[in-house]
């Protein structure tokens, strides 16, 4: 009896934390503007686009200067961290999700780069 109601707490368990994984990707699923005030004129507004694919999370920044494939896609929990590649330069980027807002910064060898954003739109 011990032994089958430590396997259901188990399952249990882990029907939990596997929830809480796929909701944190879904909801960051759609179509983001956003804005960084101290980036140069092309690169400082523009939309965030995420998908979810293949249970995977897959996504774009696209901006006056172009678009930019989100690399190295990672969630945990409301953030949300990727790699950017700009004019040859390899980027980090952290955002935090609250609700239909996101805040982060981008890491750049010039100082880090605060970036705001809202949804417009869910996939």
């Amino acid at each position: 009896m011990k032994k089958l109601i430590l396997n259901l707490s188990l399952v249990c368990l882990s029907l939990t934390l596997f929830s809480f994984i796929y909701n944190s990707a879904h909801e960051l699923s759609g179509i983001w503007s956003f804005n960084i005030n101290e980036a140069p004129e092309g690169y400082n507004e523009g939309t965030i686009e995420i998908i979810e694919k293949n249970g995977s999370l897959q996504g774009e920044m696209i901006t006056g200067s172009g678009t930019f494939p989100m690399n190295n896609l990672k969630v945990s929990s409301d953030t949300l961290t990727y790699d950017l590649k700009v004019s040859s330069h390899l980027l980090q980027a952290i955002l935090i999700q609250v609700k239909d807002s996101i805040a982060g910064k981008i890491i750049t060898p010039q100082g880090d780069l605060v970036i705001t954003g809202k949804r417009v739109k869910n996939n």
